[in-house]
């Protein structure tokens, strides 16, 4: 009889994730133009998205394909965006409706996070068989409104939500996580070298930056920078940089 040797199962190569491209896209305006720039030389091409009338939406890059999800004219729906910038509507319906809310993707999963209707769970988006698929409905500890949602190595993290604590999805489950100096909401956050970073609006014309460092178990504030952005968001980190995108008073939006 042959010695029999036990193989673990292959696993599928990592994904490379090496984007060169950004698409800004304003979630207020349904009928203004949208731009792809070019991250390296920031030049950009412009194009109009006629259908559907995305508003309040949130997007993700997932397997190399951009997903719009969920919106107020589109809350229970997902859109593809094609090879000619055209939105394409999924053959799958959320169970519950998502409207100016938040998105992240972690561990191969798209999010979508509390809405402006104080959300109470987060709704997860997989892919099987090229096909998309609703992964679970995890329901948080505490309602939210306007939470922040970044991937991070502790887990998602939904922060804040017009409260100063702080929600970490582990095995399945929500725990609470490090507690904010301070209330927040409608905030951006990123993930740069294991530091969760928080950029919000704590007043007019001024930007707070909080940080959560690798291993801490509080959030400690950076400091204060001038800005004119009435509203903005983080884009993703890339090469291990992140773009703030904001929308100045009366003005398109500027990064």
């Amino acid at each position: 009889m042959e010695n029999m040797v036990w193989q673990p199962k292959p696993t599928a190569p990592p994904i490379n994730y090496a984007y060169s491209r950004m698409l800004v896209m304003s979630s207020d305006d349904p009928d203004s133009s949208s731009d792809l720039i070019n991250i390296k030389t920031l030049s950009k091409v412009n194009f109009q998205v006629s259908y559907p009338k995305l508003q309040w939406h949130c997007m993700e890059n997932f397997y190399g394909n951009i997903y719009s999800i969920g919106g107020r004219h589109t809350e229970y729906d997902i859109y593809e965006l094609d090879k000619n910038c055209r939105f394409q509507r999924m053959d799958i319906t959320l169970p519950k409706g998502f409207i100016n809310h938040q998105c992240a993707l972690h561990d191969n999963v798209m999010y979508a996070c509390p809405d402006w209707s104080r959300g109470d769970s987060c709704i997860g988006i997989q892919r099987a068989s090229n096909a998309l698929t609703i992964a679970g409905d995890f329901r948080l500890k505490k309602p939210r409104f306007h939470a922040a949602v970044v991937s991070s190595y502790r887990g998602l993290m939904v922060i804040g939500g017009k409260t100063s604590s702080t929600e970490i999805l582990v095995n399945g489950n929500f725990i609470d996580g490090p507690r904010l100096p301070i209330p927040i909401g409608d905030a951006g956050v990123v993930q740069i070298h294991r530091n969760v970073y928080i950029l919000e609006n704590m007043v007019e014309i001024w930007l707070s930056m909080l940080i959560l460092s690798e291993g801490a178990q509080y959030w400690a504030k950076i400091g204060d920078m001038p800005s004119r952005a009435k509203k903005f968001q983080v884009i993703s980190a890339v090469n291990n940089e992140a773009w703030l995108v904001g929308v100045e008073k009366n003005k398109d939006s500027g990064i």
